[in-house]
C-alpha cells in the first residue's frame, strides 16, 4: 500500500460520506481509546491527523495520557506546556505547541506529580478549551489506555470514538472491556474498530464480531491498517 493510500484510508476513519467541516462548521471532535498499551493508538491519533492536515483541515491532537503521553514522541517536537497546565488553569490557546507539519497539539507530559484529574477538573478544561477547539476543523483526544470516570466527560461530548486494537486476546478483550464501559455511558456515540497488525484483512474482520454486540451493526465499522 503506497503512502497515498494510506492517508486515503485514514481520513476514511474521520471523513466517510459526510459533509466534509469547514471554517464555517462546527468542528469535528474524535476521541481514539485502546484498551492497553502498546496496540498503536497514538500513532494511528497522530498520522489521522497527518493525513487530515495534508487534506488542508486544521487539525488538533489533545494528548490525554496525562503524566505518561506520548504524542509529543511521536511528533517529535518538544511541548513547553501540557495538560496538567490546562488543569491546573493555564489557559490552553498557551499550551498548545505547532509542529512544522501543520497539527498543533497539547502534550499530556511524562513523569508528572500532583496533578488533578478528577472528572469535575476534566470538564471545567473541556469547557476552557471551547473556544479553541472552534478555531480548528478537527480535534483529536489520544486518551490512555483503558477508561477511567475521568474520562467521562470527553468521550459524552465527542461526534464519534476510534477503538484501536491488535489480534490478540489481551488486547482484544481489554478493549471490549473499555467499549462496554464507553457504551454504557453513550449507547449512541458513532463506534470505529482498528485492527492494526492483522496478519490478513479476513484475520483482521473476524476479530471484531464479538463488538458487534454492543451495538447494530450499522453502527460499527472496521478498518484494517
Amino acid at each position: 500500500m503506497s503512502v497515498k493510500d494510506q492517508a486515503d484510508r485514514l481520513r476514511q476513519l474521520v471523513v466517510d460520506d459526510r459533509e466534509e467541516v469547514s471554517a464555517e462548521n462546527h468542528y469535528r471532535s474524535v476521541c481514539v481509546i485502546s484498551g492497553k498499551g502498546g496496540v498503536g493508538k497514538t500513532s494511528l491519533s497522530v498520522n489521522l491527523a497527518l493525513a487530515l492536515a495534508i487534506s488542508g483541515q486544521r487539525v488538533l491532537v489533545v494528548d490525554m495520557d496525562i503524566g505518561m503521553g506520548n504524542v509529543e514522541a511521536v511528533i517529535g517536537v518538544y511541548a513547553k506546556a501540557t495538560m496538567a497546565d490546562v488543569l491546573n488553569g493555564q489557559d490552553p490557546r498557551y499550551c498548545v505547541q505547532q509542529t512544522p507539519f501543520s497539527v498543533d497539539f497539547i502534550a499530556g507530559g511524562n513523569a508528572l506529580l500532583n496533578v488533578d484529574q478528577k472528572k469535575e477538573q476534566m470538564n471545567e478544561a473541556l469547557q476552557a478549551m471551547e473556544r479553541l477547539f472552534s478555531s480548528y476543523h478537527y480535534v483529536l483526544f489520544d486518551l490512555g489506555a483503558g477508561v477511567s470516570d475521568r474520562f467521562v466527560p470527553i468521550v459524552t461530548s465527542v461526534d464519534e470514538l476510534i477503538g484501536v486494537t491488535i489480534p490478540e486476546p489481551p488486547a482484544l478483550t481489554d478493549l471490549y472491556g473499555a467499549l462496554k464501559w464507553v457504551h454504557y455511558q453513550d449507547p449512541l456515540i458513532p463506534l470505529k474498530l482498528v485492527v492494526n497488525k492483522a496478519a490478513t484483512k479476513k484475520k483482521g474482520y473476524r476479530q471484531p464480531n464479538e463488538f458487534q454486540k454492543l451495538q447494530n451493526v450499522s453502527c460499527i465499522q472496521t478498518f484494517i491498517i
